[in-house]
């Protein structure tokens, strides 16, 4: 099926895009904070596929493709570094809506400080995986960054990431060809770990991780511009 690949990001983009003007989260009066967020954030991730696509670290089964293409990236690829983080970012702004009890600030220092350990320990026995290494040290480096300025900012967001995490293995799964005689989007397992959750490599989920992190910090930076600006 040609589209299969566009039809999933349209699924994940429209439910949200649709709960976007329900009257209590209103999530649409966000969009000229994460909107920008979202285009600013997506840009070294998609420089990031797109040298991974050179290297032969994963590609994509033309089967499930238009076959248009923006650069070496199918356009599918291209609107999957949008749909996706706009997907997430409401599943936040409705985690802090509905008021789900907050991490306090120690709370937030441990988990962050254990993110980035388990990340230095990962890339530490994985530097000749490419996509490991890439992603694990990726990890490490946001998770300092993390700490040393935007612990204040991480009260909802891992509730948001774990919300976030039963979409992505939907959408993750029939990627990497849950259910499909073939995957939509193939990893080369020379350059990963080779565990499998289902059909995804277990790299993903950091991976995922690192990108809304990235996002949503972006984010919080324009909302504080903004309400500097008006103040």
């Amino acid at each position: 099926m040609k589209s299969l690949y566009l039809l999933i990001n349209l699924f994940a983009f429209g439910s949200t895009f649709v709960l976007s003007f329900e009257w209590r989260v209103r999530f649409y009066k966000r969009w000229k904070y994460y909107l920008p967020a979202i285009v600013l954030g997506a840009a070294p991730f998609l420089i990031w596929d797109a040298y991974f696509v050179v290297r032969g670290i994963w590609g994509f089964n033309m089967d499930y493709l238009l076959g248009f293409s923006l650069g070496n990236l199918p356009v599918e690829e291209v609107l999957f570094f949008f749909c996706i983080p706009y997907s997430c970012l409401f599943i936040y702004e409705a985690v802090h809506f509905f008021q789900l009890p907050k991490l306090s600030l120690p709370g937030a220092k441990t988990l962050n400080l254990l993110l980035a350990f388990c990340a230095l320990i990962a890339l530490f026995f994985c530097l000749e995986k490419t996509y490991t290494a890439w992603t694990f040290a990726y990890t490490f480096l946001i998770s300092l960054a993390v700490h040393r300025y935007f612990l204040t900012y991480m009260d909802y967001f891992w509730w948001s990431f774990a919300f976030s995490l039963l979409p992505f293995f939907i959408v993750n799964g029939l990627l990497t060809g849950t259910g499909l005689s073939h995957p939509i989007v193939w990893y080369n397992n020379a350059e990963n770990l080779s565990i499998r959750l289902g059909t995804i490599p277990v790299e993903d989920v950091s991976y995922s991780y690192n990108m809304l992190l990235t996002i949503f910090l972006l984010s919080r930076y324009f909302l504080r511009v903004s309400t500097k600006a008006t103040t």
